[in-house]
């Protein structure tokens, strides 16, 4: 490691409680209560540490690939490399069918498949001609699924559900309803055959439906593959199957001489049978091969990139932070915080990729244990930060209990000390008080970033630490 570099600017905020004061103001109520307390000097000190942070960038091709979200298409750019996702999913069923059983088969209509994609949520070319094929799986996934996972031997490549071709664009709409949806939805029919199976398996048994278990048993799920196009990736915030039917209604008309009539009109109704969800399993299949010039670039600077691929490790400089505490600190001293910032550049493509929106700082031996609990940031191992876009930077806060638990150590070793930098995608609930009033926030999940490709450089000779502590002197 290099030797520590030292700038930092200093904030002193200090009190003096003279005991002369007090006693001026308190003579009419003197007490002893207090007597022993020792008037002196507190000091909040405020310090800008830069230091020499060793950073590279670190490949990883096996990752924990489930997410709420999932991922469709081919991108390829010289810059970024060349990515290909599918995804495989079970589906969460709804207790019922919410189709009334008065309604003979021969009045449902028809039953789709649709692919929800919000708009914009894209990376790519948006006229480029893509397909998606959808399969039924023909059996169970394994629970230890990732990124790699090969759906062979899970479903029949000759039978597709149903398969879409689509430009996310969706150009020959014209609809002015449609243009204002937040969602472009692919919708593809299915087969009356398969139509006939879900309504007779929830009518002649619907304990098949009463829970998630018993619906895979039936149904495992389905595999939708990227068949065609390279010019786009888009973000699939859910899969779904909405079944349409129609019924008679009798009518009271009116006409302009008064006259009441009945008459018999025809309704459509739709009702959406079973999603995914993140109750049930969905992960990306994520084939990604960074471009050379990205390789080469990873080779002299820290660099990250979702889904998968690089990330950064950082090896954090805790015997020059202690160093500045120890020299200044007596027994009354006591660490407020310590803050990581780490600034981030974006690399130029053809193709306009952001900035990973989160990054999570995990303590490299902890990393697999992180992801297969389905952790979130503790404070001690693992720290998240959000990209501040106005400076592209990432500020990893709350990090004093972490620097409390090195001050008892005598040596720091390397597990406490070498962490991994790695885009992640937040999940946050608020938090209400006995009133309903929103008092704060809390994470309730942490999981590798997938809703889109990103990649960005970190700037180690620009990062720092801000460490904050206070310390009492006695008179």
């Amino acid at each position: 490691m290099k030797m520590m570099k030292l700038h930092f600017s200093k904030l002193h905020a200090a009190w003096i409680l003279p005991a002369a004061a007090m006693l001026a103001a308190c003579q009419d109520e003197v007490s002893p209560i207090g007597g022993s307390l020792s008037p002196g000097e507190v000091s909040i000190a405020i310090d800008t540490l830069k230091l020499d942070l060793e950073a590279s960038s670190l490949y990883f091709d096996r990752f924990d690939s489930r997410a709420a979200t999932n991922l469709v298409g081919r991108i390829s750019t010289p810059q970024y490399g060349e990515l290909e996702c599918s995804y495989v999913a079970r589906l969460l069923p709804s207790a019922s069918l919410g189709l009334p059983d008065s309604i003979p088969l021969q009045q449902i209509d028809s039953m789709k498949m649709v692919v929800s994609v919000p708009r914009g949520s894209f990376a790519g070319d948006s006229v480029a001609p893509q397909q998606l094929k959808v399969f039924r799986l023909t059996r169970q996934l394994p629970s230890d699924i990732d990124n790699a996972f090969d759906p062979a031997g899970y479903y029949d490549p000759s039978s597709p559900l149903c398969s879409k071709n689509y430009t996310l664009s969706e150009l020959a709409a014209t609809d002015a309803n449609y243009l204002s949806s937040s969602m472009i939805n692919l919708r593809m029919p299915l087969s009356r055959e398969f139509l006939e199976s879900v309504v007779n398996e929830y009518r002649n048994h619907p304990e098949t439906f009463a829970w998630p278990s018993s619906f895979a048993q039936w149904f495992p799920g389905i595999y939708v593959e990227h068949s065609f196009g390279r010019g786009a990736v888009a973000n699939v915030t859910r899969t779904s199957t909405t079944l349409y039917y129609h019924y008679a209604v009798t009518e009271t008309v009116v006409n302009d001489d008064g006259e009441v009539s009945q008459q018999i009109a025809q309704k459509v109704d739709s009702v959406t049978n079973f999603m995914t969800s993140p109750a049930v399993l969905s992960a990306n299949r994520v084939r990604y091969n960074p471009a050379p010039s990205l390789s080469l670039l990873a080779q002299s600077a820290p660099v990250v990139t979702s889904p998968g691929g690089y990330i950064a490790s950082i090896n954090i400089p805790v015997e020059q932070i202690l160093e500045k505490y120890r020299k200044d600190a007596n027994a009354l001293s006591v660490i407020s915080d310590l803050i990581f910032s780490i600034p981030a550049e974006k690399i130029e493509s053809d193709v306009e990729l952001s900035l990973p929106p989160y990054l999570l700082m995990v303590r490299k031996d902890k990393m697999e244990e992180f992801f297969d609990n389905n952790s979130v940031p503790d404070g001690q191992t693992s720290f998240w930060a959000t990209l501040d876009s106005s400076t592209n930077t990432y500020k990893f806060s709350s990090m004093r209990s972490y620097i409390m638990g090195m001050t008892s150590l005598e040596q720091i070793p390397d597990s406490e000390r070498d962490f991994l930098l790695i885009p992640v995608l937040i999940g946050q609930e608020d938090v209400k008080d006995a009133y309903g009033n929103v008092t704060g926030y809390r994470v309730v999940s942490c999981t590798p970033y997938m809703a889109a490709p990103t990649m960005a450089r970190l700037l180690p000779d620009q990062a720092s630490f801000i460490f904050t502590f206070s310390q009492q002197v006695l008179q």
